[in-house]
Protein backbone atom coordinates (compact mmCIF):
# COMPACT_ATOMS: atom_id res chain seq x y z
CA UNK A 1 0.00 0.00 0.00
CA UNK A 2 0.81 3.77 -0.44
CA UNK A 3 0.46 6.54 1.94
CA UNK A 4 0.68 10.35 1.16
CA UNK A 5 0.94 12.15 3.83
CA UNK A 6 -0.24 15.92 3.26
CA UNK A 7 0.29 18.95 5.20
CA UNK A 8 -3.23 20.06 5.00
CA UNK A 9 -6.56 20.21 3.71
CA UNK A 10 -5.45 22.37 0.61
CA UNK A 11 -3.34 19.95 -0.95
CA UNK A 12 -5.43 16.84 -0.57
CA UNK A 13 -8.33 18.99 -2.48
CA UNK A 14 -5.41 19.23 -5.53
CA UNK A 15 -3.79 15.82 -5.26
CA UNK A 16 -4.32 13.14 -7.45
CA UNK A 17 -1.89 10.34 -7.21
CA UNK A 18 -2.55 6.87 -6.34
CA UNK A 19 -2.88 5.63 -2.60
CA UNK A 20 -4.09 6.54 0.45
CA UNK A 21 -4.22 9.92 1.08
CA UNK A 22 -3.80 10.88 5.30
CA UNK A 23 -4.24 14.42 6.11
CA UNK A 24 -2.08 16.11 8.81
CA UNK A 25 -4.11 18.99 10.54
CA UNK A 26 -1.66 19.20 13.22
CA UNK A 27 1.58 21.01 13.18
CA UNK A 28 2.48 20.42 16.97
CA UNK A 29 4.51 23.75 17.58
CA UNK A 30 1.95 25.47 19.96
CA UNK A 31 0.72 24.27 23.21
CA UNK A 32 1.71 20.97 25.11
CA UNK A 33 2.90 18.50 23.98
CA UNK A 34 3.73 16.52 27.34
CA UNK A 35 1.78 12.91 27.87
CA UNK A 36 3.01 9.68 28.85
CA UNK A 37 1.80 7.99 25.86
CA UNK A 38 -0.33 9.03 22.42
CA UNK A 39 -4.02 8.32 23.72
CA UNK A 40 -3.23 10.75 26.50
CA UNK A 41 -1.24 12.54 23.74
CA UNK A 42 -4.66 13.06 21.58
CA UNK A 43 -6.27 14.05 25.02
CA UNK A 44 -3.92 16.99 25.45
CA UNK A 45 -3.86 18.06 22.01
CA UNK A 46 -7.89 17.99 21.63
CA UNK A 47 -8.05 19.86 25.18
CA UNK A 48 -5.94 22.80 23.61
CA UNK A 49 -7.20 23.14 20.21
CA UNK A 50 -10.81 23.19 22.16
CA UNK A 51 -9.73 25.70 24.91
CA UNK A 52 -8.16 27.90 22.54
CA UNK A 53 -9.64 27.76 18.96
CA UNK A 54 -12.96 26.34 20.08
CA UNK A 55 -12.68 23.42 17.85
CA UNK A 56 -14.82 20.25 19.23
CA UNK A 57 -13.34 18.02 16.25
CA UNK A 58 -10.17 17.19 16.87
CA UNK A 59 -10.75 13.17 17.32
CA UNK A 60 -12.59 13.59 14.22
CA UNK A 61 -10.22 15.53 11.70
CA UNK A 62 -7.07 15.09 13.19
CA UNK A 63 -6.38 11.46 15.24
CA UNK A 64 -8.83 9.68 12.56
CA UNK A 65 -6.42 10.53 10.05
CA UNK A 66 -3.32 9.58 12.25
CA UNK A 67 -4.67 6.29 13.23
CA UNK A 68 -4.52 5.66 9.15
CA UNK A 69 -0.30 5.23 9.96
CA UNK A 70 -1.37 2.65 13.03
CA UNK A 71 -1.12 -1.08 10.91
CA UNK A 72 1.58 -0.37 8.85
CA UNK A 73 3.57 -3.28 6.89
CA UNK A 74 6.66 -3.33 6.13
CA UNK A 75 6.52 -3.29 2.01
CA UNK A 76 4.27 -0.52 2.83
CA UNK A 77 5.83 3.02 1.21
CA UNK A 78 4.99 6.16 2.88
CA UNK A 79 5.82 9.38 1.09
CA UNK A 80 5.87 12.83 3.16
CA UNK A 81 4.06 16.30 1.49
CA UNK A 82 5.54 19.18 3.45
CA UNK A 83 6.98 22.03 2.34
CA UNK A 84 6.70 25.49 1.24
Amino acid sequence: MIYHVLNGDGLAENFDLEGEIVVCRECLIDGDLRAKNLNELWKVRAGFIKKNYGADDYFEKVKSEFDKLNNLKTTDEVNLWFGN
